[in-house]
């Protein structure tokens, strides 16, 4: 996922964001508070800061008490009800997002496990700053109640080992990305170093990478794709073929004739006849 530059700038190639906004929060301090049979269409997180009681979710059972921090999953039934004799109190943030599941995954939340015993002071602080800045209601605010329960999130993200392993770079999302950027700006005078300072990689990795997965050279998949093009236009456009090979990225005239030779077989101007004669289109007068 991550990478080191020459130029010790760390790149992230991330297959993941964290898409995810706080639609609403609260607090419950409702000693008779129950709740039988619900669900949402979102997720909350509630901090228990006081207090006990119980919370079912997917017929499991949990006792829940202060410090406990609880998941309830969207479109899943649940229950939940204070203690008789000490009822409980919490904070809850209701949210969503395109990667809200995978974030909540992440952090260890399941439907078998929507319940952590944290007791952390730091957790609840954040409960209580998303709390008060969402109270507040200023775009400032707002965006920092958004910050706060990404680092909510993350405390749990971080305690999970597995999460805390450098994740290997996927190799295909770097050839992909310079094969974008070459299809994008074939027709510049694309340099070898444009390609790797786009991908920000240093010359070497990535022409080692490109030459592993794609079994050819990079300038050499620029070449064949300025090939491929030029082979469109000569079939489907009039242009002559000089301002072709302008419009191609091809700066040398023989270079060009050469590789188009040597992929087509035949010349670029008997090329265009024998498909134009195919097509029953007109053809260039040379």
């Amino acid at each position: 996922m991550g990478k080191l530059s020459e130029q010790n700038i760390c790149i992230v190639y991330q297959n993941f964001s964290f898409d995810i906004r706080i639609l609403h929060c609260g607090i419950e301090d409702d000693p008779n508070h129950v709740i039988i049979g619900s669900n949402i269409d979102r997720f909350a997180l509630a901090y228990i800061t006081d207090g006990s009681g119980i919370y079912s979710a997917n017929s499991r059972v949990f006792e829940i008490k202060k410090g406990d921090v609880y998941l309830l999953s969207q479109n899943v039934r649940f229950s939940q009800r204070t203690n008789a004799q000490h009822g409980y109190k919490y904070i809850y943030i209701a949210f969503c997002g395109s990667n809200a599941k995978l974030i909540l995954d992440k952090c260890g939340f399941t439907a078998n496990s929507p319940v952590f015993h944290v007791n952390d002071d730091r957790i609840e602080a954040l409960f209580r700053k998303v709390y008060d800045s969402c109270h507040k209601n200023t775009f400032a605010s707002i965006a920092k109640a958004n910050l706060y329960l990404i680092d909510i999130l993350c405390c749990f993200i971080e305690r999970n080992a597995e999460n805390n392993a450098p994740v290997r770079v996927n190799k295909n999302i770097l050839i992909e990305s310079a094969q974008s950027y070459i299809e994008e700006n074939y027709f510049k005078d694309l340099t070898v170093n444009d390609i790797c300072r786009h991908t920000f990689c240093n010359r070497s990795y990535l022409s080692k990478l490109f030459k592993t997965v794609c079994n050819t050279t990079i300038m050499k998949y620029l070449s064949d794709y300025r090939i491929e093009k030029a082979m469109e236009m000569l079939i489907h456009t009039n242009l002559p073929i000089v301002s072709i090979i302008e419009r191609i990225g091809f700066n040398d005239y023989t270079n060009f004739y050469r590789q188009f030779v040597k992929k087509t077989g035949r010349s670029p101007k008997v090329y265009r006849r024998e498909n134009m004669n195919t097509l029953n289109l007109p053809t260039e007068n040379e």
